[in-house]
């Protein structure tokens, strides 16, 4: 959190995190196995006076979520949001500043919420796959987790499933009902 001198007001570090869903505390050092949807939440947080929030942030699809900072939950008043830029890896990270607006009527020592959103698009499947689909007597999707997902000490955190497992199954079912899900998972 930054004042309008540019200056450091807080440093909010995943070590201090009240809680957090859709995401994996690596090392204590940096969330990874970032989910859509996902959020972090850090408690009694003092906004007076900050005008930009900087979030550090890697990864090579970095340019394609919206991180946002709401108060107190997902849905809560929204203070910023930003689509970051795109790093050269995963241990790549780079400064991301934006406009922090406080609005609404908070001020002073609130919860904020930091919330990250992937690119929204349906899944698809090539013409060809498509017309295998929906002649098929059956269609048996595989689908889960595997270890980098979730092992010993970072057990998953929610049932969803990832790599835009879900829509394929819709999309799989959009195209023939007859359709049988198989899920293999660690973690839970």
């Amino acid at each position: 959190l930054k004042l309008a001198d540019g200056s450091n007001k807080q440093k909010l570090t995943p070590t201090n995190a009240g809680s957090y869903r859709g995401v994996v505390l690596q090392n204590n050092f940096n969330f990874g196995y970032i989910e859509d949807g996902a959020y972090v939440i850090y408690k009694n947080i003092n906004i007076d006076n900050v005008t930009k929030i900087a979030l550090e942030i890697s990864g090579t699809g970095a340019n394609k979520a919206t991180v946002e900072v709401r108060v107190g939950s997902p849905e809560g008043y929204l203070l910023a949001s930003l689509n970051p830029k795109n790093t050269t890896g995963w241990t790549d990270y780079q400064e991301n500043l934006t406009n922090f607006t406080i609005g609404g009527g908070y001020t002073g020592v609130q919860d904020l919420c930091v919330v990250f959103k992937g690119e929204q698009k349906p899944f698809t499947f090539s013409s060809t796959d498509e017309q295998k689909i929906r002649n098929a007597g059956t269609v048996i999707a595989c689908i889960g987790s595997d270890t980098s997902d979730a092992g010993e000490g970072r057990d998953r955190g929610t049932l969803t499933v990832k790599r835009d497992e879900d829509k394929m199954v819709a999309r799989l079912l959009e195209l023939n009902p007859r359709t049988v899900v198989y899920i293999q998972s660690v973690g839970v």
